[in-house]
Formats: C-alpha cells, sequence, structure tokens
C-alpha cells in the first residue's frame, strides 16, 4: 500500500516528464518552422531571381521587337552608326555601342544608359541599338533588365517590300455605291496571299490557291472569306483565313518614289512621283528593235537616238513608229518594226497607252549577267549592248513611274501582256507605280490560257479627298508577280500568281523580318 505522499510525488513526476516532452515538441516544431521559413525564403529568393532572369530575356526580346518595329516607321535614323539612335547615349560619351553585360549594369547603375521601362515606373525595362543598318537589314542588339538581371538578345533582321507579301491587295476600307476594294466580274483565282481592307464584291467568284486570305482593318469585318484550296504544289497556309483589326499601312507611290529618291539620287524630296519627271532616263534608255522577216533575229538599232521626245510624257505613238524614221537609224528592207527595249532604270510618264499589237521588251538584268545572256528566248537578240543609262550598269531593274497628267481630262494608262521580261525568272524586275486617280487598264487576250504579264504594280495614292487608284485586268490576263491598288476589278478568267522579288536594294520597304535571332553572352 503506497502512502499518499509517495502518489502525489508519482503524480507530479509524470506531469514533469510530459512538460518536457511537450517543450522538446516545441522546440522542434519551431526549429522545424523556423528551418521551413528559412527554406521558403531562399526559395522564394531563388524563384524571383529566377523570374527576374527569365523576364530580362522577354524584356530583351520585347525590346527588339518594338526596335524593328520602329525601324519600319521610319523612326530610327538611316545610315546607321556606332552608337543607337533610339537610346542615344549623352553626348561626349567615351564607351561605344554594344557594350558587355558588366558595363551595361555599370551604366544602368549610374544613368547613363536610360532604360525604356516597361511597364512605366516598373524595375525592368530594356536598351536598343543597332550594329548594322542599311536599306536591305539590320543587326539589333537588345538588353534587357528586370530589378537587376541583364540579358542581351541579337537579331539579324531583313528587309521586306510591299510586292513580297501579297499576290492580290486591295486597300479602299470603304463599303457601298463604287466603293468598293475588289469587285470580280466572273470566276477567277489568285494565288499565294490575297485581301484586302474593304468590300468584295462577287467574292463568290474567286477561288485562292495557298493562301492566306487576310483582311485588315474595321472596314473589312462583314466580308465573308472565299475559299482556299492546296496550290499545284500542294501547299495550302497553316492558317488559310486571318483577319487583322487595323489597317496594314501600305504606302502610297508618292512615298515610294520620295523613298527610292533617296536610296538611289541620295536626294530629298517630298515631289513623290514627279521627281522622275525630271530625273529620269527616258531619253537615253530606250532603243528601237527590228526583227529580220527572213531569219527572225532580233536586233537592236545603234546610235544615241532619242525615242521620247523632249518634253513628251505620253508613250503611244513612240509604240509604232514609221519606216521613214527607222530607215534612217538603219533598218534594212528586209527587217520590220518588233517593239520597244528598255533598259534598266527609272522611267517617267503621265500616260501610257498600248495597243494590243505593241511590244515591249525590258532588259531584267544587268551589265554583269550579259554574259550568261539570261535573256528568254522570245528574244534572240543578236547583239546585247551595255546599258546606256549613266550609273545604271548594276542596276537590272525597269520601274515606270506614271505621274499626274497635266492637260485636259486624265485617263487610265493602258499596258497589254506584250510586256516581255528578258530575265523571266524575277517580275520584281520589272515595277509599274501608277501615281493618278485613274490607274491602270492591264489587258490580256481571248485565247486559252491567257497570257501572262510578268511584274509588280501599285496603284495607290492619297490627296485631299482621301486614297485613290484602280487596277482593271481585262480580257483575260495572268499576272505573275503582285498586283496592289486602292480598287482592283477583275474580269473572269483572269489569274494573279504572287512571285516575290529576288532582286532586293531596300526599294518599296515596308519593315523588318527577323531572320535569325541568339542571345549573347
Amino acid at each position: 500500500m503506497i502512502c499518499r505522499p509517495h502518489r502525489y510525488m508519482a503524480r507530479r513526476s509524470v506531469r514533469g516528464q510530459a512538460f518536457l516532452f511537450a517543450l522538446a515538441l516545441v522546440t522542434v516544431f519551431t526549429l522545424l518552422v523556423a528551418g521551413a521559413q528559412m527554406i521558403v525564403v531562399q526559395q522564394l529568393k531563388l524563384a524571383q531571381g529566377n523570374r527576374d532572369y527569365e523576364r530580362a530575356l522577354h524584356m530583351a526580346e520585347a525590346g527588339a521587337n518594338a526596335y524593328l518595329n520602329q525601324l519600319s516607321r521610319g523612326f530610327v535614323t538611316l545610315p546607321g552608326g556606332a552608337l543607337p539612335n533610339w537610346n542615344p547615349l549623352p553626348t561626349g560619351g567615351i564607351h561605344r555601342f554594344p557594350l558587355d553585360i558588366a558595363q551595361m549594369r555599370e551604366r544602368i547603375r549610374d544613368g547613363t544608359c536610360t532604360v525604356t521601362r516597361y511597364p512605366a515606373g516598373s524595375q525592368q525595362g530594356y536598351f536598343v541599338g543597332h550594329t548594322d543598318l542599311t536599306e536591305t537589314r539590320a543587326t539589333v542588339i537588345s538588353y534587357g533588365w528586370s530589378n537587376g538581371h541583364i540579358r542581351r538578345v541579337t537579331v539579324r533582321a531583313e528587309a521586306r517590300g510591299i510586292f513580297d507579301w501579297a499576290g492580290g491587295y486591295a486597300i479602299n476600307p470603304w463599303s457601298g455605291t463604287d466603293q468598293y476594294g475588289w469587285q470580280f466580274r466572273g470566276r477567277a483565282a489568285v494565288i499565294g496571299l490575297f485581301g484586302g481592307e474593304g468590300a468584295i464584291i462577287g467574292g463568290h467568284r474567286v477561288t485562292c490557291y495557298g493562301g492566306p486570305v487576310l483582311w485588315a482593318g474595321p472596314g473589312a469585318a462583314h466580308n465573308a472569306f472565299p475559299d482556299v484550296l492546296p496550290d499545284r504544289s500542294g501547299r495550302i497556309a497553316s492558317s488559310p483565313h486571318l483577319r487583322y483589326a487595323v489597317s496594314l499601312g501600305v504606302p502610297t507611290v508618292d512615298q515610294v518614289a520620295s523613298a527610292w529618291a533617296r536610296i538611289a539620287y541620295g536626294v530629298t524630296t517630298t515631289q513623290g512621283a514627279d521627281f522622275y519627271r525630271t530625273r529620269n532616263h527616258n531619253a537615253t534608255g530606250i532603243r528601237y528593235l527590228v526583227r529580220n522577216s527572213v531569219t527572225g533575229a532580233v536586233r537592236e538599232l545603234p546610235g544615241l537616238y532619242q525615242v521620247m521626245t523632249p518634253g513628251d510624257y505620253v508613250l503611244d505613238e513612240e509604240l509604232r513608229p514609221n519606216d521613214t524614221l527607222l530607215d534612217a537609224l538603219g533598218k534594212t528592207g528586209q527587217e520590220t518594226f518588233y517593239g520597244l527595249r528598255f533598259y534598266p532604270g527609272d522611267y517617267f510618264f503621265e500616260r501610257i497607252v498600248m495597243q494590243p499589237t505593241d511590244r515591249i521588251s525590258l532588259r531584267t538584268y544587268h551589265d554583269a549577267e550579259r554574259a550568261t545572256r539570261p535573256g528568254a528566248p522570245h528574244l534572240p537578240l543578236l547583239e546585247d549592248p551595255a546599258n546606256p543609262n549613266p550609273g545604271q550598269a548594276n542596276n537590272p531593274c525597269v520601274r515606270f513611274w506614271i505621274g499626274q497628267h497635266t492637260a485636259g481630262a486624265e485617263q487610265a494608262s493602258v499596258l497589254n501582256a506584250s510586256i516581255t521580261l528578258e530575265y523571266p525568272q524575277d517580275p520584281g524586275r520589272f515595277r509599274v507605280y501608277a501615281a493618278g486617280a485613274r490607274g491602270l487598264r492591264i489587258l490580256g487576250s481571248r485565247q486559252n490560257p491567257p497570257p501572262v504579264l510578268r511584274g509588280c504594280f501599285l496603284c495607290y495614292n492619297r490627296g485631299a479627298g482621301g486614297g485613290y487608284g484602280r487596277v482593271q485586268l481585262r480580257d483575260p490576263v495572268h499576272i505573275q508577280g503582285s498586283v496592289i491598288g486602292w480598287q482592283i476589278d477583275v474580269d473572269a478568267g483572269c489569274t494573279i500568281e504572287h512571285q516575290p522579288p529576288q532582286w532586293r536594294s531596300g526599294e518599296d520597304r515596308i519593315g523588318y523580318m527577323a531572320v535569325e535571332w541568339k542571345e549573347l553572352p
């Protein structure tokens, strides 16, 4: 029998052990919680560091994209230099672009390099510049910054022109009577990208092969998408139908003309197409071709003669010269007039009027290519002189600039499918820019299949009353190249087949497209 004091002491001993055990558990749990908190804090710091590291790369990519967009809009000045033009360093800065990451971190810290913060006021952003910038290419270096983490990428981009991306594109955004973008008068076809920014009349009559079909801007919202079928090679766009909420901002003829004046002639002008009224090769680059009725050989009449008389900017009767004129230039009795030959260069006309029997041959290759004679068999020339146009020996492109008619009511220029390229593999070497309100009529014939006309055509300008310019494809014709206009009318049996230009010299540029991307250490 245990006495009461002993039982009391036993109970106290048990309670003390329980307290110590509980205290030990609390201590252990406290240590565990503290350790877990330290791990969580470390993990959060690590996660935040990883997040900022990734954000720095995203900022660098965003900066490069923004820079290419600014290049497309002409914000960054050409030509390129050692320092970036968008975020210029302070005047008298001693370091050159690009900087390594350590230098950039120091410059951001001391404020020498002003980071474009995105969003505004945040601790992240980008700093961008270029190391190479020409009319045809750009090399961009972009630094991304996020809470002290910096990463940099380099992007190589190539210029893209308005004819690179579209087979047919109509810009007029309105709907209603005579306010359409496209009008199809019968069954027709477009091979490659096709679209517009406004109403399409007779859209059920057109079939797009390969695609995609693109409608841009609010004016095109109500249009149904025409069918897209595989092209002759079985290709079809991965996204056959595209819809953009905003206009694509296609440049006008006058904008393209002024830009080309700066590239080709080093002249800054706001004259647009009319610049070429006084800066053209009309007097030097057009020649008569005659054909031997016995052998079929074609030759160019030699000599320094002028097909277009001074002050005459309408190309019409020159396409049908009389024998007296040609005999004086050396035509023989066995020869008959074949057509006009144009050498690479810029030509200005107020209007062109071709009849169905008229021929024009374009020598669409530069002088260094004469040795390989890349001309098509349709023109077996006996000889091939050097380009008589001053400074154009390295130019393979023929450009027709059609400006405003100076007298009387303006009329459309008329071209036909008897315009042939002596280097037919690249339709981009023949470009027609029609700046007048009446635009172009392009004629084919009733033969099946229709005749092929190779070239790139832009018929779009703007004035006080808005946009204008109309292309009419008639009788049917097969265009290989690109057709862009304010309005485009297409007859039954016509085909537009997109073939982007191969020769690039920076003309008609609408932007730069990234072709290579990599991160720099």
